[in-house]
């Protein structure tokens, strides 16, 4: 299960959450104890950081988030790391990163390229950034976000943006749609995210269903090289 667990406007990482209990446990209330916490350990780390510098400042902010990029993507731990700019909106960008593990993401957060590149990006606008992470817990929430990756096949790359762009146009209209948007890599011209956010399971039902999903989305397969979809709940 998919659970996110924090969001807000703030720089990345943070220390991890610890319960705890009172009294004199014994070895069958431990041994419970550490099953539990086994049940609940984290798998990743996910991050969306969702950067809106307006389009008059797009390419000063594309550029100091390709040098993020770049020496992000160095890092122990660091399982994917790359900025996107929304097709449809300039200058509205999102930092799509997945982490191993806690330790990895304070390591990144402490890492000179960290320290020294967020401050100018944030002195441009503010970051803020929704952590998920993804468990083998069986917690449910109410809203959905989906991350939807891919990439095109060769010569076809702007014809799937094409395709995306009709998708996103059709489903903004769809009950209980709270963001969708197709972002594409500042890195990688070739690849894209599709970045959505539901009300609940039945609206996102009823637009897996809809005509513009069914017609589209078999279309996008056609012309896609890789895809990779994750869907949070909270």
């Amino acid at each position: 299960m998919l659970k996110k667990i924090f969001f807000g406007a703030c720089l990345i990482g943070g220390a991890a959450m610890a319960g705890s209990c009172s009294g004199t446990a014994n070895k069958a209330d431990s041994e419970t104890a550490a099953a539990a916490q086994e049940k609940t350990a984290t798998e990743f780390i996910r991050l969306n950081c969702v950067y809106n510098v307006g389009e008059e400042r797009a390419a000063e902010a594309a550029e100091l988030g390709q040098k993020l990029v770049a020496a992000s993507q160095e890092d122990a731990g660091e399982m994917e790391y790359d900025m996107y700019e929304s097709a449809t909106r300039p200058g509205h960008f999102i930092i799509y990163e997945t982490w191993k593990d806690q330790p990895s993401l304070d390591a990144h957060s402490a890492s000179e390229h960290f320290t020294t590149i967020v401050p100018q990006m944030e002195a441009i606008a503010p970051l803020a950034v929704g952590r998920f992470e993804k468990t083998n817990t069986d917690t449910e929430g109410e809203q959905i976000r989906i991350n939807c990756m891919m990439s095109a096949k060769e010569g076809e790359t702007d014809a799937l943006l094409d395709t995306a762009m009709k998708l996103v146009a059709a489903s903004q209209s769809d009950a209980g749609m709270i963001d969708y948007d197709i972002y594409r890599s500042v890195t990688r011209p070739d690849y894209f995210m599709i970045f959505e956010t539901w009300k609940d399971q039945p609206s996102l039902d009823a637009h897996s269903e809809a005509e513009h999903f069914r017609t589209l989305v078999p279309r996008m397969h056609e012309l896609s090289a890789t895809r990779n979809t994750d869907i949070f709940r909270y």
